[in-house]
């Protein structure tokens, strides 16, 4: 920008006296003077006025206060500072006690358990003991009745299972028929094929008599009567006995189990592990007959005292091996030698359901799962 010269006689004059007189009181002057006119051309000529460079003002002096307060507040909030971990918890951490405890983990875990007591953790699998296979067809260990599989060995295949069918046959007949009935057994019922109880024709037995029978000698006779005396009893219309048999499994919610007949000769009468413990455990929680099966043997007499039986219990792992309170045997050439057992465990409200099928020995293989299952898991705090 360029300031033209002012060509005015009047002020001429005076500059040259005021020059002549005091050039410093000029110089003076002339700034002073140049100052506002110098001011109103730059924003007359650049377009500018003073809001607009109010405003201006004003918001940088905002933003920078805003700035300065937040970076005041960032150095107040954070300070980066190493301290060893005992000061923290300290610091930190009112109640240090409530933290888990450290501890040296052990091949048992219970150091675990005990610094963290809690029932739904037991029973907690000791990853020490590695998995052991079985020689059985099918394997398997459940606690009831939350079904947790505690070891599984091919549990969901359907096989024969031979005389743990009677598990099926007892529990239908405690349901259709009264403990105190009387059954008359019959010529049919003695030729059945396999265990015969010792039962003789025409001799008058109660169906609890029966029952002890089924459940400790694996009678086959016993569960021929039973049939025949239900069938000859029921009301018209009503299902037959098989079919009752099979119906109760609809209802308990297994659908790979089936009947054809009471005993288990049949290979058609098939079920898998895992529907055998659901089973079972359906035949523990029924008073009478587990209370049934926790019998190492029983002895009465027929109704007209003409003669006496003495039943003893084939689990031989019962009273043998701490816990087991039932099961049902089983053994045909199809199913192979067979077990299911049933035992206690330090939690009162749960059970342990062993089965094994096809075993090559049913109670060493069963006795070798107990083991297992019992080193493999911590059931206690």
């Amino acid at each position: 920008m360029k300031i033209k010269k002012i060509n005015s006689p009047l002020v001429n004059k005076v500059l040259k006296q005021l020059k002549d007189k005091n050039p410093k009181v000029l110089g003076i002057l002339g700034v002073v003077v140049s100052i506002p006119v110098l001011v109103s051309l730059v924003f007359f000529y650049g377009n500018l006025n003073f809001n607009d460079l109010f405003a201006s003002l004003t918001f940088q002096d905002a933003e920078n206060t805003e700035l300065e307060n937040t970076n005041t507040q960032k150095n107040s909030e954070f300070r980066l500072k190493l301290i060893p971990q005992d000061e923290f918890l300290k610091q930190y951490n009112p109640k240090p006690a409530l933290l888990p405890k450290p501890i040296q983990m052990n091949a048992t875990l219970s150091g675990f358990l005990r610094s963290n007591p809690a029932m739904e953790l037991l029973p907690t699998r000791n990853w020490a003991i590695p998995f052991e296979d079985i020689d059985a067809a099918s394997a398997l260990a459940i606690e009831m009745p939350t079904r947790r599989i505690l070891y599984g060995k091919d549990v969901f295949t359907v096989r024969p299972i031979a005389s743990i069918t009677k598990l099926a046959t007892a529990l239908t007949a405690y349901e259709s028929m009264s403990l105190d009935e009387v059954v008359t057994i019959s010529q049919s019922a003695i030729r059945t094929e396999g265990a015969a109880g010792g039962l003789v024709v025409g001799e008058k037995l109660t169906v609890e008599q029966l029952l002890y029978a089924l459940l400790l000698e694996s009678s086959n006779d016993a569960s021929v009567a039973l049939l025949e005396h239900y069938n000859e009893t029921k009301s018209e219309g009503s299902l037959d006995f098989i079919s009752l048999m099979n119906h109760k499994m609809r209802k308990l919610d297994i659908s790979d189990t089936y009947f054809e007949e009471p005993t288990g000769l049949s290979p058609q009468n098939i079920s898998s592990a895992n529907s055998i413990a659901k089973i079972l455990y359906t035949v523990s929680q029924n008073e009478k007959l587990a209370s049934i099966m926790a019998s190492s043997s029983y002895a009465t007499q027929t109704q007209g005292k003409e003669m006496v039986h003495y039943w003893i219990n084939l689990n031989t792992l019962l009273e043998a091996y701490e816990g087991v309170i039932g099961g049902k045997t089983g053994y045909t050439e199809e199913a192979g030698p067979s077990m299911s057992i049933v035992l206690r465990t330090p939690n009162e409200s749960r059970y342990l359901m062993v089965v094994v099928l096809n075993a090559s020995d049913r109670v060493q293989e069963t006795t070798r799962l107990l083991k297992w299952v019992k080193k493999a898991y911590i059931w206690e705090e």
